[in-house]
């Protein structure tokens, strides 16, 4: 059997209405739940028909706490749990008997809360969506030391969102969840797909220092770097593709990151060469100075 994991506190204020600590008395929870295929599917967690013991008294910041632990049940549903504990809340929010004791012990200091790995997890992507910003503008800054300019380095920066698009897509049509493996993918993304960005960015800019305008520039550099940007591309799409199918013993824990870099090394490099060059003509400057020896 699985140690069971947390997913929900009741939590108590540390007195009761009386103003007697709450832990003096002796305390009895009932859990009472209807278990139906619908239910369980929808919910995946497996819960017995009737349930009493006594509680024990724990604390959570010297708040007075009730646990209630369950699992993740593969025989009723194969959902994640980010989607389980969604469909948790949900019912939870659309309870009216919870509702009612919420109106009548929610003003008293009571109130529920979804904790263990969920919470966890949870705190997991704050940080990670921290680190993808803080990711995008470290690049940025490269850039403008890079290209001596504030307004092109928006013209690389635009295929950032472009391979998130193909990150999105191949962890869609995989049916891949969010987790902390695909986030790391993600961050991962933000310094791969400005690589075929910059490399016709750098031709363009070349060829208005030869005195060509910038939309000429622009379709130059989309054809010139067609083949480099595809064969980069394919080479590491390829080498992807036996983690991406989780071949070996354990490698389904790589899948994730695997597909969110395979998704935006795809997508980056073939929305890049269509929607840079539009980019470039409408953000880069008329005429760019020659670079000082």
């Amino acid at each position: 059997t699985r140690t069971p994991r947390s997913i929900g506190t009741a939590r108590a204020p540390s007195t009761d209405s009386n103003g007697v600590g709450a832990s003096s008395n002796a305390q009895r929870v009932s859990f009472q739940t209807t278990r139906t295929a619908a239910s369980a599917v929808v919910v995946g967690v497996r819960l017995s028909a009737s349930t009493t013991g006594t509680c024990d008294d724990k604390h959570i910041n010297i708040t007075r706490t009730v646990d209630v632990y369950a699992n993740l049940d593969p025989a009723v549903s194969d959902a994640d749990l980010g989607s389980v504990v969604s469909a948790l809340e949900d019912r939870l929010a659309a309870s009216p008997r919870l509702g009612a004791l919420m109106e009548q012990y929610g003003s008293k200091g009571y109130r529920v809360e979804i904790r263990g790995e969920a919470s966890e997890m949870r705190e997991v992507f704050r940080q990670f969506g921290g680190g993808l910003g803080l990711a995008a503008i470290l690049v940025y800054l490269i850039l403008v030391a890079q290209f001596r300019s504030f307004r092109i380095p928006w013209v690389v920066m635009g295929a950032v969102p472009l391979g998130l698009v193909g990150v999105v897509t191949v962890l869609g049509l995989t049916g891949t969840p969010l987790s902390v493996p695909s986030f790391m993918g993600i961050l991962l993304m933000v310094g791969i797909v400005v690589q075929s960005s910059i490399l016709l960015v750098d031709f363009a800019l070349s060829r208005q220092r030869e005195g060509v305008d910038r939309g000429q520039a622009a379709l130059d550099a989309a054809r010139t770097r067609l083949r480099p940007v595809l064969m980069t591309s394919l080479t590491t799409a390829l080498a992807l593709v036996p983690m991406a199918i989780g071949m070996g013993r354990g490698g389904e824990a790589n899948e994730p990151l695997a597909r969110a870099i395979l998704g935006a090394v795809i997508g980056g490099a073939l929305l890049t060469l269509l929607v840079v060059p539009a980019l470039y003509t409408l953000v880069a400057p008329r005429k760019v100075p020659a670079l000082e020896a």
